[in-house]
């Protein structure tokens, strides 16, 4: 089974850009935030990020725990 999220992302100073705030089920529901995100974070560049992962009896599979953990700083 896959389950696409989409995630808020904030670019920092060296370039690179980290994830701020939670998994959004959809597009919309994270461009919401957007301009909250860009106000508070100085008027920095903001991005939405899409995630696709992907299940294996109902827990999440290696590949999609070593995305989160190396591209969204999340511990799955």
């Amino acid at each position: 089974m896959k389950k696409t999220v989409f995630f808020t992302m904030v670019s920092l100073r060296d370039g690179k850009w980290t994830r701020v705030g939670n998994a959004y089920n959809s597009r919309k529901q994270a461009q919401s935030w957007l301009s909250f995100i860009k106000s508070f974070w100085g008027g920095r560049s903001v991005k939405i990020s899409q995630c696709t992962l992907c299940f294996e009896d109902g827990k999440l599979c290696e590949k999609s725990i070593r995305l989160l953990d190396s591209k969204y700083n999340m511990d799955a």
